[in-house]
């Protein structure tokens, strides 16, 4: 009777030691799952695509301050604009859009023909140049053939209609050559978008009206992103012309075959010459 008690209580005894290994491996095993689970989390988030954070990024401009867009405030909006549109309607000016209406944009230079003033040019951000021969009513797109879709400025013979220059490209970039953090302002006055917009190749110019380019300024094969910002066609001779870039003020007096920087000062964007004065111009920077 007694061995049976011993062999009872030793099974008990085992049973509880067991039972102990068996819970205290449990909750070895638990945090590290949760640790694992945090890790787990935190890849996530680090590995999170380029494309969501963008997308919550546009999310968030457009539902500040709530935290998602609510469908209400659409028609919200819609109401404010109507009673905003019938509130203007006495005040409305007599500008209307010409175009191109065919898709969204921004246009940076438009030129008149001198010697057609129904012939118009426009530069597009990152659309190309157009050419409308109706006065603007309707436009069309006209290639250059080149690399680029950034035109910044056009410039029309005077003497001949036929010849053309357009400067490429939209540059906001450093252009301090001592600073070593291209994210910083170094005494300009602002805050520097780093290299923000669309690349240049130089000037193009052409001698048919527009059926085929070439080079006048060439900076096809520069590895920084540049811009022609603006030009201007000398009122005394039409073989002296002026480019304001992000290198500084170009000059030519062949009628574009050679430049020459005469203002090296970083992103000149605009000119202004004077129109009885030869020689006299000012500069914005």
């Amino acid at each position: 009777m007694n061995k049976k008690l011993l062999i009872l209580l030793s099974a008990s005894i085992v049973c509880l030691f067991g039972w102990m290994i068996f819970q205290t491996k449990i909750n070895t095993h638990l945090p590290k799952n949760n640790v694992s689970s945090d890790k787990k989390t935190e890849e996530e988030v680090e590995n999170f695509s380029g494309a969501g954070k963008s997308l919550d990024a546009w999310s968030l401009a457009r539902s500040y301050p709530s935290e998602k867009i609510k469908a209400n405030k659409f028609t919200e909006s819609h109401q404010i604009k109507q009673r905003l549109l019938s509130d203007n309607s006495s005040n409305r000016s007599d500008w209307e859009p010409l175009g191109p209406q065919n898709f969204a944009g921004r246009i940076l230079a438009i030129t008149v023909d001198p010697n057609n003033p129904n012939t118009l040019y426009a530069g597009a951000a990152s659309g190309g140049l157009w050419k409308s021969i109706d006065d603007g009513a309707n436009w069309n797109y006209l290639s250059t053939g080149m690399p680029v879709l950034g035109v910044s400025s056009i410039i029309i013979n005077p003497d001949n209609s036929n010849e053309m220059f357009i400067g490429t490209g939209e540059v906001y970039g450093d252009f301090d050559p001592n600073d070593i953090d291209p994210n910083q302002s170094t005494g300009q006055g602002y805050t520097i978008r780093y290299r923000r917009g669309t690349y240049g190749i130089g000037i193009l110019k052409t001698i048919d009206g527009g059926l085929t380019w070439d080079y006048s300024l060439d900076w096809s094969q520069e590895e920084e992103l540049k811009g022609v910002n603006c030009m201007e066609i000398s009122p005394f001779d039409s073989d002296v012309l002026y480019a304001g870039t992000t290198d500084g003020l170009f000059h030519s007096i062949d009628g574009g075959t050679n430049w020459t920087n005469i203002l090296n000062l970083p992103n000149v964007m605009s000119l202004a010459m004077h129109p009885t004065n030869e020689g006299t111009m000012l500069v914005g920077v």
